[in-house]
């Protein structure tokens, strides 16, 4: 003889299986998702940009307005034995000077005297412009990096334009 099965053993194997079923269902974003710890984030308000003889970090256009000069801002570190020439662009405007990046070193770009200015500028602060980064020796590279103003909330940008 069997013993009789009542309904609180059918609702626990029903129960069972919804959370086996949710559990499985819950799992499945991981499968069509990628996982986000092996992309690389960069925790600042610029972007990088890496190129073999020197890494760019942090790189950003403050300006106060659309078609007005601004500054470059960022990190240039070299990684090569001899003295590295920089140039950079924006759209439509000027070449900045050359900036020389010591071998095996780090250079803050607004850490100098002088701030390497850029422009005009054709984006409006809160957009993004193309950044032409020429290196001698090293070729020519595009990036996209963000315009900011300098009298946003963060503060550190303030009066850099002047």
């Amino acid at each position: 003889m069997r013993p009789a099965r009542g309904r609180r053993g059918r609702a626990g194997r029903v129960g069972t299986a919804l959370a086996a079923l949710v559990a499985l269902l819950l799992s499945g974003c991981s499968m069509w998702a990628p996982v986000q710890t092996s992309r690389p984030y960069v925790p600042a308000d610029g972007l990088a940009l890496s190129t073999p003889s020197v890494e760019f970090e942090n790189l950003v256009v403050v300006v106060d307005d659309v078609h007005q000069v601004g500054v470059l801002v960022g990190q240039a570190v070299s990684s090569v034995t001899h003295p590295v020439d920089v140039t950079v662009s924006v759209d439509g405007g000027e070449v900045s000077e050359p900036v020389t990046i010591p071998p095996d070193t780090g250079d803050g770009i607004t850490s100098r005297r002088i701030p390497l200015r850029l422009g005009p500028v054709p984006a409006p602060p809160g957009a993004l412009v193309h950044l032409e980064v020429v290196i001698e020796p090293g070729g020519r590279h595009v990036v996209d990096v963000p315009v900011l103003p300098p009298g946003s909330g963060l503060g550190y940008y303030g009066g850099i334009t002047s």
